[in-house]
């Protein structure tokens, strides 16, 4: 959360602190002790996520975790993971998408259940199922994780494009992914 905190503050000064002081003093101390993406329990992360839709308003704030999403990739957590789908793979939409699962711990351990459904030429939906009841609480995370998907459309060379569908009572979202065989 560190990261994109700073990424922020780059894009709107002063949001940082602003956001920090939202923090209760156990979700700040944590937050201090760990370095850029490290991951956050949601009861202490939210405040962050949260934050930055607070700033930006939903539709930038998805455009923010989109675009911040290409400077974490290069973060040493996953920089690894990417570049070695990336060469096995290329940019292969359908293979890439089906690595998510894979990545999703590293920044949301603990928060669903990830897995992609048989895909069709040119599509598939990764299924975001049993989303944690406090992240259902904290809508913010489901337009995060939008953000986080159209990031990943961008990593493939192909014209790609993004239906996120969020259930009801937020305990499934999916993400659709469609493009040209």
């Amino acid at each position: 959360m560190r990261d994109f905190l700073d990424l922020l503050e780059r894009e709107r000064p002063g949001a940082k602190q602003l956001i920090l002081d939202r923090f209760d003093l156990q979700s700040r101390e944590l937050f201090d002790s760990r370095l850029g993406f490290s991951w956050l329990p949601i009861a202490h992360g939210h405040f962050a996520v949260e934050g930055i839709f607070d700033v930006l308003g939903p539709k930038e704030g998805i455009r923010f975790f989109r675009e911040s999403f290409r400077n974490i990739v290069n973060r040493p957590i996953f920089r690894s993971f990417i570049s070695g789908i990336l060469s096995l793979w290329g940019s292969d939409p359908d293979r890439i998408f089906r690595q998510l699962p894979r990545g999703w711990e590293l920044g949301f351990r603990d928060f669903c259940h990830v897995h992609t459904e048989e895909p069709e030429p040119g599509r598939i939906r990764v299924v975001f199922a049993d989303i944690h009841p406090e992240v259902r609480q904290h809508s913010a995370y489901l337009s995060c994780w939008h953000g986080i998907c159209q990031g990943m459309a961008d990593l493939v060379e192909k014209e790609v494009q993004l239906d996120f569908e969020v259930a009801p009572d937020r305990s499934q979202a999916v993400a659709t992914f469609r493009w040209l065989p």
